[in-house]
């Protein structure tokens, strides 16, 4: 893998995948594996999936990207983990992505969610069919993580 599999980035990829997994009823992973498999199946898990610390500050950064969600937002790990999450909308649809993501703050699992996003090259796609939902760590609230079930480039607006 290309960036350190470090305790932290294990406990968070443990996180996310049971978060879902309770939230959703579904399983993404089975959260009964040893955490660091869970941690390298995440990271290498064919949708992307992608995570930040909403929980933690008001203006978030991404914690977390596997390496499908690395591909569809034209970013390698080191440039997308610490990068405001808000950036992955363009400009004029940030207000809106913000207004759905603090709804679901209260909910904490949404799916179905679709809306368009922006790559590191400036071209836009559209992301349907996605679930979002609440991680914890330790029954508290740490940030929020999504799962990009259909991305598709070729859209009209």
């Amino acid at each position: 893998m290309p960036f350190g599999l470090t305790p932290e980035l294990i406990a968070l990829s443990f996180q996310i995948v049971k978060s879902y997994n309770k939230r959703s009823g579904k399983v993404l992973i089975d959260s009964s594996l040893n955490p660091l498999d869970i941690a390298k199946q995440l990271y290498h898990y064919p949708v992307p999936v992608l995570a930040h610390n909403s929980f933690l500050q008001n203006d978030p950064v991404f914690t977390y990207c596997n390496i499908a969600a690395q591909k569809v937002f034209g970013y390698q790990w080191d440039e997308f983990i610490g990068l405001q999450s808000k950036l992955s909308a363009p400009t004029e649809l940030q207000q809106q992505r913000k207004d759905f993501i603090d709804q679901q703050r209260t909910v904490g699992f949404s799916e179905a969610y679709e809306g368009i996003r922006v790559n590191k090259q400036g071209q836009l796609f559209q992301i349907k069919d996605t679930s979002l939902w609440t991680v914890d760590a330790e029954g508290q609230p740490i940030g929020q993580a999504a799962l990009l079930s259909k991305v598709i480039h070729d859209f009209k607006q």
